[in-house]
C-alpha cells in the first residue's frame, strides 16, 4: 500500500465544536490525539496563503502584510448551511499535513490562521477566507516617529 500525502484542516468553532476536514478520507487511531476522529474528505482545491513582514530599514512599510488565503469546502449535503450568514471571524484554523498511514499527532503544522469571513459561492461550496494569526494585532511594527520639530524636514513624522 502506497503512502498518500494529505492536508488536514482543523476548525475550532468555539467550545467543544471542532470540524475536521482533509483532502482524502482519514481516521485517527484510538491512541492518537484526537482519538478515533474522522476527517471528512471535503477540501476541494489547493490551499494557498502568503505572508510577509517588511521594515522601514529595508525601504518598506512599517507594517506586516497578510494576503488572504481561501479554503474551499465541499457542501453537497448541506452540512455547513447553518454557517451561512454567521460570523466566524477570528475563529482559529490549523492546517497540517502528513501521510495517510501516520498518526495525526505526528503531522507537520503548516499554518495557524484565523477566519476572516465565510462565503457561499453556491450551495455546493463554502469558502473560508483566512488570514495570518498576526492580523489580530493590526498595528504598526514601528510606532516611534520622529517629531515634527526635528530640523531635518524629510524625516518628520516618519518611523524611527
Amino acid at each position: 500500500m502506497s503512502k498518500t500525502l494529505i492536508m488536514c484542516v482543523e476548525l475550532d468553532l468555539g467550545g467543544s465544536s471542532k470540524v475536521y476536514l482533509s483532502t482524502s478520507y482519514y481516521t485517527t487511531t484510538p491512541s492518537d490525539t484526537p482519538a478515533s476522529q474522522v476527517f471528512q474528505p471535503r477540501l476541494v482545491d489547493q490551499l494557498e496563503f502568503e505572508r510577509s513582514v517588511d521594515c522601514v530599514i529595508w525601504s518598506g512599510s512599517s507594517r506586516g502584510s497578510q494576503s488572504f488565503g481561501a479554503i474551499k469546502i465541499a457542501n453537497p449535503d448541506g452540512a455547513f448551511d447553518s454557517y451561512a450568514g454567521s460570523s466566524l471571524r477570528d475563529f482559529p484554523v490549523l492546517i497540517k499535513r502528513g501521510y495517510d498511514d501516520s498518526a495525526y499527532s505526528t503531522f507537520t503544522d503548516v499554518a495557524s490562521l484565523i477566519i476572516d469571513r465565510v462565503e457561499f459561492s453556491d450551495e455546493l461550496i463554502m469558502t473560508l477566507y483566512v488570514r495570518d494569526l498576526s492580523a489580530k494585532l493590526e498595528r504598526s511594527l514601528q510606532q516611534s516617529l520622529y517629531p515634527i520639530t526635528i530640523s531635518n524636514s524629510a524625516i518628520r513624522s516618519t518611523p524611527k
